[in-house]
């Protein structure tokens, strides 16, 4: 899994602007990851991976709406199969990676729009983002 969950990882790192569909990119890449892990693990476990994939989608979704035209625009990356052994620390590392960036860029986009409609979007997938990430990193330890 990770070295090839962190391959698709960075090409998606590597191909996404400082933009809304750089966010969403990002955010698919990490919510498809998510999900897939939370199916393979043992159901409590999985079950808290599922919401921190809910969050991520959602938060996603509000790209999507605030902004119809990126997912026809962006990079949608799944990150692919995890394999039979699941290292979870490095599984996780990947996903948290993701979100990592998805929120600089959406501190940047934050800091950089004037429009008070768009700091809010940025505020509240940021929250969502957040929450996920430490799912994520709880899990990891």
């Amino acid at each position: 899994m990770g070295h090839t969950w962190s391959k698709g990882a960075d090409a998606v790192l590597e191909h996404t602007a400082v933009d809304w569909d750089g966010v969403w990119s990002l955010l698919y890449a990490a919510s498809k990851g998510t999900f897939r892990l939370s199916l393979q693990l043992p159901l409590d476990v999985g079950a808290e991976l599922a919401y921190a994939g809910m969050d991520i989608c959602e938060a996603r979704d509000e790209v999507a709406w605030a902004h119809p035209e990126v997912p026809m625009t962006a990079i949608a990356v799944d990150l692919g199969p995890i394999g039979p052994v699941i290292d979870l620390p490095a599984t996780t590392a990947v996903l948290v990676g993701l979100l990592d960036a998805a929120s600089d860029r959406l501190s940047v986009l934050q800091d950089a729009d004037l429009d008070p409609d768009a700091r809010s979007l940025s505020r509240q997938i940021t929250w969502r983002v957040r929450s996920a990430r430490e799912v994520l990193q709880e899990l990891a330890r």
